[in-house]
């Protein structure tokens, strides 16, 4: 009986740290991923969809580095779904010279967007 004890209570241990180790591990790979992203030119933002939270537009981006608020012209040509009135995306874009569409948001062309899982 002696022996059970500390034998169970290094198996407990043992579970433990393991748990440990996948969640760093899986932390450390979403903080790679992220790293590269942003180095091939994507931003974190937010897609928001529907009249009430785009103020009359079809859908914003917003980025959430700096807050601007984006009108994507071309979302539709980009076949992205989008599946609730805020999806976190990564998005890669350009400035267009034209005249808005929406008071609060500057066009933009979306180059790439992916869908952000957080």
């Amino acid at each position: 009986m002696k022996r059970i004890i500390p034998l169970a209570l290094i198996f407990c241990m043992s579970c433990n740290s393991n748990k440990k180790f996948v969640e760093n591990s899986k932390s450390n790979t979403n903080d790679n991923v992220t790293k590269e992203l942003i180095e091939e030119g994507y931003s974190k933002a937010i897609l928001l969809s529907g009249t009430k939270n785009t103020s009359g537009c079809e859908s914003l981006i917003k980025v959430e580095k700096s807050g601007e608020l984006l009108d994507p012209i071309n979302l539709k040509d980009t076949k992205f779904e989008v599946s609730s009135e805020e999806s976190s995306i990564w998005v890669k874009y350009s400035s267009l010279r034209m005249m808005n569409r929406c008071e609060k948001a500057r066009p933009v062309n979306i180059t790439a967007i992916k869908k952000r899982d957080e």
